[in-house]
């Protein structure tokens, strides 16, 4: 199943979100996620969100050899 849009309808930020990253990046500040999801979907997420071009980096679930909570991720 497509759950893609049922996703996109449903998921919004708690607070403007692309100020607040913008800001950080004007600091100096090289963002990036690690989540237990996979990066196909995280990518998505962000993409939706609007913030994926503020971050440097996804380390997903099934990019890594050990997940999180490994300190190696």
């Amino acid at each position: 199943n497509d759950y893609g849009p049922l996703m996109k309808a449903s998921l919004t930020p708690l607070m403007p979100l692309e100020p607040i990253l913008a800001e950080l990046r004007a600091m100096g500040f090289i963002l990036g996620v690690a989540t237990n999801d996979s990066h196909l979907s995280a990518t998505t997420h962000m993409t939706h969100s609007g913030v994926i071009e503020h971050f440097e980096d996804i380390i997903a679930a099934d990019t890594v050899d050990v997940p999180k909570p490994s300190g190696n991720m």
